[in-house]
């Protein structure tokens, strides 16, 4: 029975598979028949306009626009699985998953169009993603809230990866912020253990992108500072003075906190680093 079960199963992806396709195949040739009629008051030529011009932000917004009319193909576009999509560009997937969420608000599907931005190398993607898993903590099932927060972490760590590998890349955040939010991860045990020495390492990566050591601790005083690398060396000074992370995390939020556990901090206190990291928070 089991086996037959089984056959079922994979019989129903097939199908589920050619019908994805057909559908499809179907939706690219309305829009192409509405392409020969320049005054059909349909919105699918403009979307095809901007995807042709490449402009992809406005093509994903025309989506969400259809969308919100009603248009069942548009719905059909940004609610089902992407995966088959012939629209392959990373940004307009971006752009798609925001516009999921904000026109039709289903997390689910934006969540398939963000991560494969992802995979096209968007920052911008990861954080999206991130606050999806974050927005869990309502979740009842203590389980499924861990498992989400666990892959925000991930995707945090891909942020700080691709930020790496592409020198001057766009995004909504700086990599300072970024690695904060990381170290408050390790620092109050959100998506993963409580571990005082990475929740330090990565507030450290904050500042200079390498981890602890004596270089860090000995220059960099007379270099221009971003905000995000003020931050982290104030919450650097903290730690180093306190042995502990502050009372309350500043960017994951306090919401993320687990409230379950008893997190005991044995950070070791060095007051010499305390002041060094605080010269540097000015």
């Amino acid at each position: 029975m089991a086996d037959a079960s089984a056959d079922d199963a994979a019989a129903a992806d097939i199908i589920k598979s050619m019908e994805f396709k057909r559908k499809w195949q179907a939706l690219v040739a309305r829009i192409k028949a509405a392409e020969t009629q320049p005054l059909s008051s349909s919105k699918w030529p403009a979307v095809m306009a901007n995807l042709r011009s490449t402009n992809f932000k406005l093509a994903a917004e025309s989506l969400a626009e259809l969308a919100a009319e009603g248009d069942t193909d548009a719905l059909w576009v940004l609610s089902y699985d992407p995966t088959d999509s012939p629209v392959s560009d990373p940004y307009f997937r971006y752009h798609a998953g925001v516009s999921i969420r904000t026109v039709l608000g289903v997390h689910d599907s934006a969540l398939l169009w963000f991560k494969m931005a992802v995979e096209g190398g968007v920052v911008d993607a990861c954080l999206q993603i991130v606050e999806i898993c974050w927005a869990s903590s309502s979740k009842v099932d203590k389980l499924e809230r861990d498992k989400d927060y666990a892959m925000a972490l991930e995707y945090l760590l891909k942020a700080v990866a691709l930020l790496d590998l592409k020198s001057g890349s766009t995004s909504t955040i700086s990599r300072a912020e970024v690695c904060i939010k990381i170290s408050e991860c390790y620092g109050y045990g959100v998506g993963t253990l409580v571990d005082d020495s990475k929740a330090v390492e990565w507030l450290e990566k904050a500042w200079s992108g390498n981890p602890s050591s004596r270089g860090i601790l000995t220059s960099l005083i007379k270099e221009t500072k971003n905000e995000g690398q003020k931050t982290a060396a104030k919450l650097l000074s903290v730690w180093y003075s306190a042995g502990t992370p502050p009372l309350e995390p500043l960017f994951i939020g306090r919401n993320l906190v687990p409230k379950d556990s008893q997190r005991q901090h044995s950070f070791q206190q060095d007051f010499l680093k305390a002041q060094l990291w605080g010269k540097r928070s000015i």
